[in-house]
């Protein structure tokens, strides 16, 4: 995760991480897959998603967000695999 956050696109770090403090001041809350599909509307992206989880980390502890359930992901690519739901605190 730490590999491809240091090798992650520069700009696309600084957009996914306004996305996600976009997408946390929705009362419902927000996934991986939300992120990565306004990333995409925005045509931003980098060569390996896995970056986005160190993102998730670190925006977590500054935005003050939590994990409130799993559901599946909604990415082909993906196959059905688990997905964290995001909420902020002040929502919870």
């Amino acid at each position: 995760m730490q590999t491809a956050w240091r090798n992650a696109n520069m700009d696309w770090k600084a957009t996914a991480a306004k996305v996600i403090e976009r997408l946390s001041g929705k009362p419902e809350g927000f996934t991986s897959d939300d992120v990565l599909r306004d990333l995409a509307v925005l045509k931003c992206s980098t060569h390996d998603n896995r970056a986005l989880g160190s993102l998730m980390k670190s925006s977590a502890k500054a935005l003050r967000l939590k994990k409130v359930g799993l559901e599946e992901s909604t990415r082909p690519e993906r196959h059905h695999g688990v997905v964290a739901r995001w909420r902020a605190e002040k929502f919870c």
